[in-house]
């Protein structure tokens, strides 16, 4: 072998050495390349804000609030969790978190100290739900068929048949509150008062009476007394508080359909409330009881 040909044979043998280097590090490049695109894709997903996760941290918070909004009354009715479920669907679709109330009338002629402590009370409400996330917003159903049953207005035609309601209503919008008049949700819904001077069909029997008879009979007592201070009308309290269990029920489907996802605010007892109010609604009984049936 000439020095030509060893010298040939060492530069192939170089060649292939260099051909399988630059082989080499092109597959580990293409593999690292690889690599870090799948830690980029992972890093990506890390980031998202997944369906799942985000009911999850929705359902978490729901679970943080609900304290707080259950400590701002006395007691709450809050079957099957619903509280938790309705404060988490608001989280997640970041609406603010909806609360419904009612004002009724009695004899007051104007709005008086008490009343001003009550807004101060639903204030306060709004307040220490607003520095939450998203926020708050409260309904107050200005009772006016309620007082038109009761005897208190003669008939609720319009926004000045009552003028102590009327003047609640200004206060609570000048306070950014939102107000609906009792006998407009009674038109959208086609309710009607029901006539107290209607005899009443009551059936004590188990297997015919109606729910209104099963309410009235157990709780008695509690509404013909209620109705004994409350109802001016001149006939039988007895038939009095017959018909106001009947009126309550008849509502119930009204505010379920229009505040289905919203806490129902009550200025009364668990005891007497619960019976005649929507089962698919939270409910919470406040520290302050019916005050336009309370005077300075």
């Amino acid at each position: 072998m000439n020095i030509f040909e060893s010298e040939r044979r060492r530069q192939i043998l170089e060649q292939r050495i260099a051909n399988r280097m630059e082989k080499r590090d092109n597959v580990q490049a293409e593999q690292q390349q690889i690599a870090n695109q799948r830690i980029a894709e992972q890093m990506a997903k890390g980031n998202e804000v997944r369906p799942g996760r985000e009911k999850r941290q929705a359902w978490k918070t729901a679970l943080t609030m609900y304290p707080l909004i259950r400590n701002l009354g006395i007691e709450i009715s809050n079957p099957h969790s619903i509280a938790q479920k309705i404060l988490a669907d608001h989280i997640t679709q970041q609406t603010p978190i909806p609360f419904v109330g009612f004002w009724g009338v009695g004899d007051k002629p104007s709005a008086d100290a008490i009343d001003n402590k009550y807004l101060a009370e639903l204030n306060s409400i709004r307040q220490s739900v607003q520095g939450h996330e998203p926020g708050t917003s409260i309904t107050i159903i200005m009772a006016d068929l309620h007082g038109q049953f009761n005897g208190f207005i003669e008939k609720a035609e319009d926004n000045n048949s009552s003028s102590y309601l009327a003047q609640i209503a200004k206060m609570l919008a000048e306070q950014n509150f939102q107000v609906v008049w009792l006998r407009n949700l009674y038109r959208k819904y086609s309710l009607q008062l029901p006539n107290i001077n209607d005899p009443i069909k009551f059936f004590d029997n188990y297997f015919s009476r109606s729910e209104v008879d099963a309410i009235y009979s157990k709780h008695k007592q509690r509404y013909v007394r209620s109705t004994n201070i409350h109802h001016q009308h001149d006939i039988d309290p007895k038939q009095a508080a017959y018909y106001y269990v009947a009126m309550r029920l008849n509502e119930r489907e009204m505010l379920q359909r229009e505040y289905s996802h919203s806490f129902l605010l009550i200025n009364g007892t668990k005891m007497a409330s619960e019976p005649l109010l929507p089962k698919s609604m939270p409910i919470l009984y406040l520290n302050t009881g019916p005050v336009w049936f309370k005077k300075e």
